[in-house]
């Protein structure tokens, strides 16, 4: 992970390939598809406060596996064959192989 600091807003973490900078980009430049592998994560308010607006929200991993195929933000991505912005990984038992 490395941080940007944005000039038009506030600084943000970014993931990034683990490889030296510029072996990275050549190698996301020259590849057809750069896929970016994370879990589903769910944000759950917390209880109101005294003004009746919401707390800060709480992250809850879901275990559910997904694949990100275009760039964003907060990471690198990319595909040239037109696959779905997201791909749900689904768990196969062995005995249904």
């Amino acid at each position: 992970m490395r941080t940007v600091n944005d000039p038009s807003g506030p600084s943000f973490d970014r993931y990034e390939g683990d490889a030296h900078k510029k072996t990275w980009a050549a190698t996301a430049r020259w590849a057809d598809v750069v896929l970016f592998g994370t879990f589903a994560t769910v944000i759950v308010d917390e209880k109101k406060t005294k003004d009746k607006t919401f707390g800060k929200g709480k992250g809850i991993g879901t275990g559910e596996r997904i694949i990100r195929t275009t760039r964003r933000d907060a990471w690198d991505a990319k595909n040239r064959f037109g696959m779905p912005e997201l791909i749900e990984l689904h768990n196969v038992e062995p005995s249904q192989m």
